[in-house]
């Protein structure tokens, strides 16, 4: 595979999540923030609220310059944020994110400022600009399984088609025309409602991909976030703790319990 991106990681040795009072869908709350992105295809006028505790827990508590979380976008250091500042991103903002020492004491969860700086890199690629006109679907292969548990494949003409079926802010499905990977004949007998999902295991990119991009994501085809090989090679070269690199598709071939895992192989037209 002529993977020219390689896919991050971040160590879940310095771990963190939302204290238990944080109030996500307060007047600053990240998921008002995420919703109204998401109806809009614009980032919101207003700065979110963030926090984050780091676990108790000593194989979860180290302070890296990444911090493992489920927020949105990355949890990063200030050094980090300066690397990735003269980095080419997709759209995105620095959040301040106040992050705290979780430490639990006779069954109560108290929560201690840390002084050191940290931002959420909030950077969408879904939204405000998805990159799936990168992809080549001639030569991306799809398949979706139904309530029944079928595995069904089919092929997508173009971008378009692939957002419709992903259409979130209506909350349902948008009809989507199906065809047979080997007839290219509408498959009639299939509902397009009872595709629970849309995958793929091999992302070809088309010759109008974008090479200056540094950070990006691929929505509802891969869980993962890719950065370039000049990007990582800064991260390195400052010694930038908490993180780790892999070839696109790799995780999903070396471990195979993790076949849930949407974590495609890249590949480029030449």
């Amino acid at each position: 595979m002529n993977s020219k991106y390689f896919a991050l990681s971040v160590s879940d040795e310095s771990a963190a999540e939302a204290p238990s009072n944080y109030d996500w869908y307060g007047r600053n709350g990240m998921s008002r923030y995420r919703d109204e992105l998401r109806s809009t295809g614009k980032f919101p006028s207003f700065t979110p609220l963030l926090k984050q505790a780091i676990y108790d827990d000593e194989q979860f508590n180290k302070r890296n310059d990444f911090i493992h979380s489920i927020a949105d976008g990355l949890i990063i250091s200030e050094k980090t944020k300066e690397i990735f500042k003269t980095h080419n991103l997709p759209p995105h903002n620095f959040f301040d994110i106040k992050l705290y020492q979780q430490k639990k004491w006779l069954g109560f969860e108290l929560n201690f400022p840390i002084n050191k700086k940290y931002y959420n890199l909030f950077f969408d690629t879904e939204y405000a600009n998805d990159y799936l006109d990168f992809i080549d679907y001639s030569k991306t292969k799809f398949w979706g399984i139904t309530r029944s548990k079928q595995k069904v494949t089919f092929t997508l003409e173009n971008a378009n088609q692939l957002r419709q079926f992903f259409i979130y802010f209506k909350g349902e499905k948008q009809k989507v025309k199906f065809y047979s990977t080997e007839n290219n004949e509408e498959m009639v007998s299939v509902v397009p409602e009872d595709v629970m999902n849309i995958e793929t295991d091999k992302i070809t990119f088309g010759n109008n991909f974008d090479f200056t991009l540094d950070l990006f994501r691929i929505p509802h085809l891969s869980w993962r976030t890719y950065i370039s090989p000049k990007l990582l090679n800064q991260l390195k070269k400052e010694n930038i703790t908490g993180f780790d690199s892999s070839l696109p598709g790799e995780i999903k071939t070396s471990f195979k319990n993790l076949h849930y895992i949407k974590d495609p192989f890249l590949v480029w037209e030449d």
